[in-house]
C-alpha cells in the first residue's frame, strides 16, 4: 500500500471542490471526484521523472489534467448532451442589451 502525502490529498480535495457547481457536478459527486483524482495520481506516480521537475509540479499537472478529463467526459456524452461553445462577439455587432462595442459602427 502506498502512503499518500497529506498535501496531495488536500490538493485533490481543493480541485474536487472547484468542480462542484461550476461544471455540472453536485456535492454528491465530491467524494467520487476526490477519489478519482487521487487514484489517477497514484496510477501515474511511477511515471514521475525527478530529472524533469519536482513531485509537486507533477502532482499539480496530473490532478489538473484529470479534472479537465472529468469535465469533458461529463459534457460530451455522459449525460447525453454536448456543450455549446460560446460564440465570440464580432466587431460591429450589438450585445444582447443593444449596446455596441467601442469603435463599432
Amino acid at each position: 500500500m502506498t502512503a499518500v502525502d497529506s498535501f496531495v490529498i488536500q490538493q485533490a480535495e481543493i480541485r474536487a471542490s472547484r468542480l462542484i457547481g461550476s461544471h455540472g457536478f453536485t456535492r454528491d459527486h465530491w467524494d467520487d471526484l476526490r477519489q478519482d483524482l487521487l487514484l489517477d495520481y497514484l496510477e501515474r506516480l511511477p511515471q514521475f521523472d525527478g530529472g524533469r521537475g519536482d513531485l509537486r509540479g507533477f502532482m499539480f499537472g496530473v490532478v489538473r489534467h484529470r479534472a479537465a478529463q472529468l469535465v469533458d467526459r461529463l459534457g460530451i456524452g455522459v449525460r447525453g448532451h454536448h456543450r455549446t461553445p460560446a460564440r465570440p462577439v464580432r466587431a460591429g455587432r450589438a450585445f444582447a442589451d443593444g449596446a455596441r462595442r467601442i469603435g463599432s459602427p
